[in-house]
């Protein structure tokens, strides 16, 4: 199981051939996510926490991507591969399923592989407040409101096509 960074996200690598893919809480195993192969019954152990699978990137769709990719920004979508950071935020993509592929392979997962994306239900994920506005909502990618990404604007952040001027410094 590997965390998609930037992201609360999470990848779990599923062997070809699997099917049934289902998460148990309980029992002798603890929490695990479940799948099939033929007949076969496979299972990985999964840490604390109410985890949900959101879909499997073998037969993930645009919609799919797009739950749990941020919104676009000016009808473009995030490339996690680009370095992000000293005031600026690269988007590039026309889609969101190209922005998944981007995380999938910023964080070092081959593309061609099918990975189970796991994600905390809303209620298990830590409450933060935006740096930028005072916001508080459930830390996952970005703040609702402005879009920050829970660092500090300093001067001005290319975003896009578009400059935006943190108001803290005016």
């Amino acid at each position: 199981m590997k965390q998609l960074h930037p992201t609360s996200l999470h990848a779990v690598e599923l062997p070809e051939g699997a099917e049934k893919i289902y998460i148990t809480s309980g029992g002798m195993s603890g929490k695990a996510i479940f799948f099939y192969i033929g007949n076969r019954r496979n299972y990985y152990g999964l840490p604390p926490g109410n985890w949900q699978i959101l879909f499997t990137t073998a037969t993930a769709t645009e919609q799919d991507w797009a739950t749990v990719i941020p919104e676009p920004y000016h009808r473009n979508f995030l490339d996690y591969t680009q370095k992000q950071g000293k005031g600026y935020t690269v988007y590039f993509f026309d889609t969101a399923t190209e922005s998944g592929h981007s995380l999938l392979a910023a964080n070092g997962l081959p593309l061609e592989k099918n990975y189970a994306i796991l994600g905390l239900k809303q209620t298990d994920l830590p409450k933060k407040e935006c740096e930028d506005c005072g916001t508080v909502y459930y830390s996952k990618e970005r703040c609702p409101e402005c879009f920050s990404m829970g660092q500090p604007l300093t001067g001005w952040r290319l975003g896009g096509t578009m400059l935006y001027w943190n108001l803290k410094n005016k």
